[in-house]
């Protein structure tokens, strides 16, 4: 495995990987985009609740980069055997699940996949929207974890990682913590516990989610939508950074975030006309930005150097018939985020 954290890149593919494997999708395609079309993606959500015993004192909306980092140092302890070998090197690799969550690679049979290295991760934290740079000793922290597709069997191995880590403790102060539960959530967002601090078991049995389960009532009807960017939201669309939340570009990244997921980690791409579903976006109009550019910074723990993480945050409100044709992928990028660094929570959604 290789040494140190893996990649800052957390977001989909580059628009030209995602393009090519969008390009290289079953045919034909339908522009008719409903939930169905989006069935081969599937994920399990989570939501942890720890308790710190000391104060947890962060810089704002560090919570995520935070947790992700941690994490990814905590898994690769836990299973490691030699944290000196690249993973690539490693006789383990094809059934380990550090790889496969922080530096996941197409199946060494799929030529038609080879081509792709940087890929996105299968997991998504979703954490607080807040800008708190202080949680206190005994107060309890929720945030979700989504794994994606068959990353869904290595939760055991992620739970570990998090009690080993509540003794380690997270953060500058290095804070300990209590994990107090682990749940799955249904399609109705009821809880069912995998795993609780007085039993130390992990239950595998948990709710599967697909994008249909994630519609509301009213939702195809929509003619218009607010989205509110609770964190940072950082895009990029055909290689130019967007400084406006326009519909279109969140669009088009969540089409492609979606298949790239589907294809690497789930039941393989999204049966859409990538195109059609682009041309309806670009009929949606902006009609209200409330959205600020935040910077913020994250400082690798393996180079040292400091990366940009910041984005929009704030609200924006859309109008357009197609709204409601568009839905289910809006619906996704609640779950899964849009953008770069979604594994670390960035780019999350809510439809208000």
């Amino acid at each position: 495995m290789s040494h140190g954290s893996p990649s800052l890149e957390e977001s989909e593919m580059e628009n030209s990987h995602s393009d090519m494997v969008s390009s290289r999708s079953r045919a034909p395609r339908t522009c008719g985009l409903d939930a169905s079309a989006l069935a081969p993606l599937w994920f399990v959500r989570y939501r942890i609740r720890i308790v710190p015993r000391a104060d947890l004192v962060l810089a704002p909306f560090r919570l995520g980069t935070i947790l992700r980092g941690a994490f990814g140092l905590a898994l690769r302890r836990l299973v490691c055997h030699d944290v000196n070998l690249a993973c690539r090197s490693c006789a383990l690799e094809p059934s380990c699940p550090y790889p496969f969550t922080f530096e996941p690679r197409p199946p060494a049979e799929s030529e038609r996949l080879s081509s792709f290295q940087d890929i996105p991760r299968p997991f998504v934290f979703d954490v607080p929207a807040t800008e708190s740079a202080e949680f206190p000793a005994g107060q309890p922290v929720d945030f979700g974890l989504t794994a994606i597709g068959r990353a869904a069997r290595h939760v055991p191995f992620f739970v570990s990682a998090f009690r080993n880590l509540s003794d380690e403790g997270i953060g500058p102060r290095r804070a300990r913590f209590d994990l107090l539960e682990v749940a799955a959530l249904d399609a109705q967002a009821n809880r069912v516990a995998i795993y609780e601090s007085t039993t130390p078991l992990v239950r595998l049995a948990a709710p599967t989610l697909r994008p249909a389960d994630l519609m509301k009532p009213g939702d195809t009807d929509r003619t218009t939508l607010t989205l509110r960017f609770p964190t940072p939201l950082d895009l990029k669309d055909q290689g130019v950074p967007v400084g406006t939340p326009e519909f279109a570009p969140i669009i088009r990244r969540l089409r492609d975030r979606a298949n790239a997921l589907a294809t690497f980690f789930a039941d393989g791409p999204l049966d859409l006309d990538f195109k059609g579903v682009s041309a309806m976006a670009e009929t949606v109009r902006l009609v209200r930005n409330e959205t600020r550019l935040l910077e913020v910074n994250r400082r690798s723990s393996r180079t040292g150097q400091r990366h940009d993480v910041g984005g929009l945050v704030g609200e924006a409100s859309y109008e357009g018939e197609a709204i409601g044709r568009l839905m289910p992928l809006v619906r996704v990028g609640e779950v899964v985020h849009a953008g770069k660094h979604a594994a670390f929570g960035n780019g999350g959604m809510e439809v208000g």
